[in-house]
Parts: C-alpha cells; sequence; structure tokens
C-alpha cells in the first residue's frame, strides 16, 4: 500500500506541475489577485510547477520516499491555506486556475477534501516507505500502479459527478 500512496502523490504532483507548465495562465491570474498585483506571478507559477514535477519524480522513484513524502504533505498544507484564502479574496480566479489541469479541479469544499486525503497517503508514505521503484517486483509494481491509477480515476469521477449532479 505505501508503493500505491507513494505513486499517488507522485502522480498529482507530476500532474499539476505539468498542468502549469503547460497553461500557467491561470494560475498567473489566482497568485496577482491573493497575493498581489507586483508579485512576479508568472516566475513564481514556473517555480512552483517545476518544484512539483521535482517533487513528483522523487516520490516516483523511491529515492528518499521519507523526504518526500515530508515535502509534499507540508506542500499540501501550505496549498490547503492558499485555497483557502483563494476561496474568500479571487472566487472566479480559483475556479479558472486550472491547478490540476482543467479536469482534475475542483470546488473549494471538495478540493479540501482531496488535500486532506493526500495528506493522510503522504503520513502513511513517512510511516511506512516504500523500497525504491527498482527494488519492487513486477507483482507488487504493477499493484501499484494499478491502485494508484485506480484511485485517481475514482477522484476524477467523483468531481466530474459533483459537475453533473450539483449546478454551480
Amino acid at each position: 500500500m505505501p508503493a500505491a500512496l507513494s505513486l499517488l502523490l507522485a502522480g498529482v504532483f507530476l500532474a499539476s506541475g505539468a498542468a502549469k507548465l503547460r497553461d500557467p495562465a491561470g494560475m498567473v491570474v489566482l497568485v496577482r489577485r491573493v497575493l498581489a498585483p507586483t508579485v512576479p506571478a508568472f516566475a513564481l507559477t514556473r517555480t512552483l510547477a517545476a518544484t512539483e514535477v521535482v517533487l513528483g519524480a522523487v516520490l516516483l522513484t523511491g529515492i528518499a520516499p521519507r523526504v518526500g513524502a515530508v515535502v509534499a504533505a507540508g506542500a499540501l498544507v501550505a496549498f490547503t491555506v492558499l485555497l483557502r484564502l483563494a476561496a474568500r479574496r479571487a472566487p472566479a480566479a480559483l475556479a479558472s486556475c486550472h491547478c490540476f489541469g482543467g479536469a482534475g479541479d475542483a470546488p473549494p469544499a471538495q478540493a479540501l477534501v482531496r488535500n486532506l486525503v493526500l495528506v493522510v497517503a503522504a503520513a502513511v508514505v513517512v510511516a511506512w516507505p516504500p523500497a525504491a521503484s527498482w527494488e519492487l517486483g513486477t507483482q507488487e509494481l504493477a499493484g501499484a500502479l494499478t491502485v494508484a491509477a485506480g484511485l485517481s480515476c475514482a477522484w476524477l469521477l467523483a468531481t466530474a459527478l459533483r459537475r453533473l449532479v450539483v449546478v454551480p
């Protein structure tokens, strides 16, 4: 299970960083509206995106799973605080931020739950760190990938269903 959670965290950070690198505009607007118009939002967005990609790579390889999980948990707590701040200061900008790519965005309450679940996943990885991905057996790695992909799909499905059921 820790290997699956580490892969899940890796996937989240890799996808989030890649989404910001591919389309930084929404995040740039959000940073300017939440922090200040004078903040170098584009540079900050690019730095955040690159940091997320590096963190995702560390978690994916399993080089330092405890360190990666601690940094991931800290980042998720910081993102949660900023999410709450953004929800109060710039809800329209938050809705169009595409912080996790267009398909992965969620309303603030649902994103709060997502971040809480991911912090718990990081805590499990800290408590029971998995072996490096190249040290896992084929079956264990395949199982971990399947569980991580299944959890990601469940999240995307929940987000899509919420959009269908709840009118914004």
